[in-house]
């Protein structure tokens, strides 16, 4: 309608001579027509952008972040002042699995695991693969306590699950369970987060060399010297 609106007006100025209006018409319709295109030509690069970013930072296999991303997300939390639970978590004895069934199998069970913690979280905490079956959470603003009980939480689903896949001509089902270690840091605290996550990964150890499936935490003693239990297995 705009088109043929235009295009009247074109006629109407060509007949009557109005040569000033004519080229006045020509110069709004090429401005209207540049600064449209130049919308979409921007629009297309941001999806664009937006797109090739999320292929950088998503692991391939389970979806959700990958070590790259950890980096930047690390670096956004040292910008800010806020609390943030560090937690590194793998699958026990996961070479067994894949000696048993096959990394095919091993897939899937990485997958369940990365599926099941990400269906606990909330919007704002950030789940990464970082390596192999080994994964890293940062849960954001929420208490000492509540970061302990969310970690709990996931331990206890991951240990009741039943993944059901083919091996070969058979369905088999493989239970399985993981360990964990938690850094908490206060909000008041300005260390870096990266003092978090080797002393979340040196937590995980401890709850390997304890037994395996279990939670290993420390909260941040520095900050809060009234801390209970810090550095216990549950």
């Amino acid at each position: 309608m705009k088109t043929t609106f235009i295009n009247g007006l074109l006629l109407h100025f060509l007949l009557e001579q109005n040569w000033v209006m004519l080229i006045g018409l020509f110069m709004l319709t090429y401005l209207i027509g540049s600064t449209f295109l130049q919308s979409m030509q921007n629009m297309q690069h941001k999806m664009e952008r937006d797109k090739f970013e999320q292929m950088a930072y998503t692991d391939y296999l389970t979806g959700v972040f990958n070590r790259a991303y950890m980096e930047k997300q690390m670096l956004e939390l040292n910008q800010k002042r806020e609390a943030v639970g560090v937690v590194v978590t793998d699958i026990d004895r996961f070479k067994k699995i894949n000696d048993r069934y096959n990394h095919l199998v091993g897939d899937q069970v990485i997958i369940h695991f990365a599926k099941t913690i990400q269906a606990l979280l909330d919007k704002e905490d950030v789940l990464i693969r970082s390596g192999g079956e080994e994964f890293t959470i940062f849960l954001r603003n929420r208490s000492f306590e509540a970061c302990v009980a969310l970690v709990e939480q996931i331990r206890q689903e991951i240990e009741r699950s039943i993944i059901r896949v083919e091996f070969g001509e058979n369905i088999v089902d493989i239970t399985y369970s993981a360990s964990f270690g938690l850094s908490y840091r206060n909000a008041n605290n300005a260390d870096p987060v990266e003092k978090n996550y080797v002393k979340a990964d040196n937590l995980l150890l401890r709850s390997k060399q304890h037994g395996r499936n279990l939670i290993s935490y420390e909260e941040d003693a520095v900050t809060l010297p009234q801390s209970v239990n810090a550095g216990e297995n549950m």
